[in-house]
């Protein structure tokens, strides 16, 4: 796996440089007039902001001048922002005391997390950071060993670095992140594996402090076509050169609601109330599965060619409401050779957001072939994985718990490594997704 693009910054340089490193090259990104950078991070607008862990203020850059957000009334050790783009800035003294995690407000701090050092092996030096699902991680910082931490109920130690100090670091995914060691290194770390492996070194650098990602580039082998890189919804063109709303001609008016779509719904036959437990999101998922495929026209129904007709009518894809009219007056959907792997992709990732499945949960995903260009198929998180749902082989059955690959179980998908990833609207997954 490889990043194309990510930042840095080294603490012991003054003038502060926050620097963009493009395919193993750095490039001065931001240089302050004067004063040091140890923490840097990116609001989803694409701002960059950064402190010095010996000032008491919050620095924002716009149009190459930097200006004060905040002023707090000790040392801000660090900074981060959630998958809501709230920011939270730290104070902390190593061993010196307790430490504190703070939550802007409507411009204001207020408490969000008190880390006491009895929890966390006696030091903390204030570096903290999100997943993807907005949970709260910190390590111990510039000091070795080291350790990070996850918050859950109480403080769970996750890993740990005998050699090397765990400073700055920023999530790829939910069980994947970069730190740096205070040195001259950024590191991959794998939770899931457990794996620590290199993602960049420069002798010329003494003290990373944080490494940040804008809208990170990734690189990762594929099964067929070498190494290929994640895309997050990319720009989508009409035949006349005009650009197209991607989620109105993927997804159009998927909250909309009437009697048809009502109708619909309850013929799913599940409760719709929005959930995050990852069992009850299966099992709907199972349930939508099953109505789908009692609910396929038969390339021989008297109702096939005409409902064909109508999916096809659009210039995008059908909203949920044109799909509750198609099941209305055909009874069932257009599939087999006249529905392709796109088409049945957004129904079915439609239907589950429609049955209470999180938009940040679910996604269209393409991946290759080794003998053709491209396969469609939708992914669902669970926890930190995901799993692979491919509705063209909506025919066969699901097992009563998660499996790596479900559908087509042919070597020649390579599921796991997507090349473009499309997310419902207003969708949390911003970043390219790891399907991993």
């Amino acid at each position: 796996m490889r990043i194309k693009e990510f930042y840095i910054a080294d603490a012991r340089e003054s003038p502060g440089t926050v620097y963009r490193v493009q395919d193993g090259r750095e490039h001065i990104y931001y240089r302050r007039p004067r004063g040091n950078i140890y923490s840097i991070a990116f609001s989803q607008d694409g701002t960059l902001h950064f402190v010095d862990a010996n000032d008491t203020k919050i620095f924002q850059v716009i149009d190459s001048r930097e200006r004060v957000i905040h002023t707090h009334h000790t040392y801000v050790r660090d900074i981060a922002f959630d998958e809501n783009d709230t920011l939270y800035f730290s104070e902390a003294t190593g061993a010196g005391g307790d430490g504190s995690i703070y939550w802007m407000q409507r411009g204001n701090p207020a408490l969000f997390a008190e880390i006491q050092l009895d929890d966390v092996g006696g030091y903390w030096a204030g570096d903290f950071a999100f997943d993807t699902q907005s949970a709260l991680y910190i390590s111990t910082g510039n000091r070795t060993p080291a350790s990070i931490y996850k918050r859950n109920r109480g403080w769970e130690e996750i890993h740990k670095e005998e050699r090397e100090s765990i400073k700055g670091f920023s999530f790829l995914a939910c069980d994947l992140l970069c730190f740096t060691n205070w040195r001259s290194q950024v590191y991959f770390l794998d939770f899931a594996s457990g794996t620590k492996s290199p993602a960049y070194s420069n002798p010329s650098r003494t003290w990373l402090s944080d490494v940040a990602f804008e809208d990170p580039i990734v690189e990762e082998e594929t099964l067929y076509e070498g190494t290929k890189e994640y895309r997050c919804d990319w720009a989508l063109w009409r035949e006349d050169g005009t650009l197209f709303d991607r989620w109105d001609y993927t997804f159009p008016d998927i909250d909309e609601d009437n009697e048809d779509i009502r109708s619909l719904i309850r013929s799913i036959g599940v409760p719709t109330g929005m959930t995050n437990v990852d069992r009850v999101i299966w099992e709907r998922m199972r349930t939508v599965w099953a109505w789908l495929k009692d609910h396929i026209l038969s390339e021989d129904d008297p109702n096939y060619d005409a409902a064909c007709d109508y999916h096809s009518s659009f210039d995008r894809w059908p909203s949920i409401g044109e799909l509750a009219s198609i099941f209305r007056t055909y009874g069932g959907f257009c599939w087999g050779e006249r529905c392709t792997c796109m088409c049945r992709a957004q129904m079915f990732a439609t239907f589950l957001y429609r049955v209470g499945i999180p938009r940040d949960r679910i996604a269209i995903a393409g991946g290759r072939y080794d003998e053709t260009s491209e396969h469609i198929y939708v992914v669902l998180r669970l926890g930190c994985h995901w799993y692979y749902l491919d509705p063209t082989s909506n025919r066969s059955s699901l097992g009563e718990t998660p499996e790596n690959v479900v559908g087509v179980t042919d070597p020649v998908v390579d599921y796991v490594h997507p090349h473009n990833l499309t997310t419902l609207p207003r969708s949390v997954l911003r970043k390219p997704m790891l399907v991993r």
